[in-house]
């Protein structure tokens, strides 16, 4: 079997409501092999006010990646976390800020996918982007086949649509239509069917300053080493407190 997406839920909050997400609850499926990402779109007064941990049931979930920028005077972030065999059925994902009265709006999305692989799910991990523009591509180069390459955004104000018919539109929210105070967050998907290099872009409806992250999500190894989908249909960062690859005591910290 090949990954799916076993579920998603999607939660977005206003500034005017209170101006951040400190918990959803998700449906996590009972599917073998599950990994559950949340992505978490933020605006905040000042440079490292924005998320600082994530939970799913209790359990601390990994930073795969953050990408920050200024966002007409306020600072707009994108953050990605995730963990392999979370707790089956409803809970909650919980949210922790560095300073919660900072923060302006707030964008969360979590989607479960199944036939991931639970020992090492996370390949080639994406070069933060930033930008002030209509478009902003993220690009990596995958290191397996039969991998999803996953691409969020935290975007000024309104909300996105896929750029490419090569790539999946998987979530697309906005906090609200206040074009300085609101947040817009599209999470974006392509299947790399071959190792190489993968682009995939979000496109707003003005130009606006942006935040971007992606990653490559691997499929579950089948007994004896070969990967599922590869053996049966062939023939399709980390980075921040605590995370593997950033600030915090990750890898590459």
């Amino acid at each position: 079997m090949a990954i799916a997406i076993d579920g998603s839920t999607t939660l977005s909050v206003a500034a005017a409501a209170g101006g951040f997400v400190t918990t959803v609850s998700h449906d996590n499926g009972t599917g073998t092999d599950r990994f559950t990402y949340v992505s978490i779109a933020t605006q905040h007064d000042n440079a490292g006010d924005g998320v600082s941990a994530v939970t799913y049931d209790g359990a601390a979930m990994t930073e795969i990646s953050r990408s920050e920028t200024v966002f007409g005077g306020k600072d707009g972030e994108i953050t990605g976390w995730f963990i392999v065999a979370g707790s089956t059925g409803t809970n909650d994902v919980s949210i922790s800020y560095v300073n919660s009265g900072a923060m302006e709006s707030c964008c969360v999305s979590v989607t479960t996918f199944i036939d991931v692989d639970q020992a090492d799910p996370i390949g080639a991990v994406a070069t933060p982007t930033t930008g002030n523009s209509s478009t902003n591509t993220v690009t990596l180069t995958t290191e397996e086949t039969n991998s999803w390459v996953i691409c969020s955004w935290s975007w000024h104000g309104g909300d996105t649509d896929p750029f490419s018919s090569s790539d999946t539109e998987l979530v697309d929210q906005a906090s609200g239509a206040n074009t300085f105070l609101d947040t817009g967050h599209p999470v974006q998907y392509e299947i790399a069917t071959a190792t190489g290099s993968y682009s995939v872009t979000a496109t707003a409806s003005v130009s606006d300053t942006m935040a971007g992250i992606g990653f490559e999500l691997k499929e579950a190894v089948a007994a004896g080493g070969g990967r599922i989908m590869s053996s049966l249909v062939a023939a399709g960062g980390l980075a921040g407190q605590g995370g593997i690859a950033g600030k915090g005591g990750g890898l590459a910290g």
